[in-house]
């Protein structure tokens, strides 16, 4: 009972406050804005070239993320040695779909030079291929 004589001061003060809505919403959306893998700027990397047969991803890739990851990419699966799984995908022109437990993931797929790249709203996905 001892709350409610602050209840108006506390309306009071939330009603007079300035509306800084349209300063915050212009922030969040200049900061949380990114080019679509289709439309972005690739000029400053190698070109990006669409696989042009799907064998062409079959074999031993190497992340070039900060922790190691293999992943061995077969005609319909793609086994993640360190984790011992092994995961169904398919390929549709230059997207890729894996099918994991918990999500399935869809990105944009090809390479620059030797690398094998993946796009998604995640980011962005590279991998060498293993050298015998």
């Amino acid at each position: 009972m001892k709350l409610l004589p602050a209840l108006p001061f506390f309306l009071l003060i939330a009603c007079t406050t300035p509306d800084n809505s349209k300063e915050t919403t212009s922030i969040l959306k200049d900061s949380t804005r990114q080019d679509s893998p289709r439309t972005g700027n690739f000029q400053a990397m190698p070109q990006f070239t669409n696989l042009t047969n799907n064998k062409e991803i079959i074999g031993i890739w190497l992340d070039e993320g900060k922790e190691p990851l293999t992943v061995k990419i077969e005609k319909d699966s793609i086994y993640y040695i360190e984790h011992f799984e092994s995961y169904k995908y398919r390929i549709d022109k230059d997207s890729i779909y894996i099918n994991y437990p918990d999500f399935a993931y869809s990105g944009r797929i090809g390479f620059r030079n030797d690398t094998l790249v993946m796009i998604s709203s995640d980011g962005e996905a590279k991998y060498i291929r293993e050298k015998n």
